[in-house]
């Protein structure tokens, strides 16, 4: 049997030199962004070019949670900027769907059969199923 592996140093990790450096970057990056609805959602508009985010019903629920994670003990520059970065995403699908709706509202009426549900983490999903393999690009997959 091989021997186990031990992980030592969870609560204060040791890093290469070139995942430090990274790391210094992404903090500094983290300080400078607001995990504030505005903020959040002008930078969304600014990035795609659209202004229409469709109902605005989350809104109050994006604030529950972006105040939940301005609070998250310890959080440094590194996780503020992944927060800020998932977030800004959803807006910015959220207006790229929007305008497709908009413009083309025939997509109301396609009747969809139940969905098919693939379970488990987004790494063990195939590159074909993603698409990622067709187009070789990672954007190809995080856009509706």
């Amino acid at each position: 049997m091989a021997d186990a592996v031990r992980i030592t140093d969870l609560a204060h990790p040791d890093f290469t030199p070139e995942v430090a450096e990274i790391r210094e970057l992404l903090a500094a990056m983290g300080e400078a962004v607001e995990l504030d609805s505005a903020s959040l959602h002008r930078q969304a508009a600014a990035e795609v070019g659209l202004t229409d985010f469709g109902a605005r019903d989350y809104e109050a629920r994006l604030d529950v949670l972006l105040g939940a994670l301005r609070e998250v003990p310890g959080l440094d520059g590194v996780g503020r900027f992944g927060y800020h970065t998932q977030v800004l995403q959803l807006l910015k699908n959220r207006l790229l769907l929007t305008d497709l709706l908009v413009r083309h509202p025939e997509i109301h009426e396609v009747e969809l059969a139940p969905p098919i549900v693939i379970a488990g983490l987004p790494r063990k999903v195939p590159a074909q199923r993603t698409g990622i393999g067709r187009t070789g690009r990672f954007g190809a997959s995080c856009r509706p």
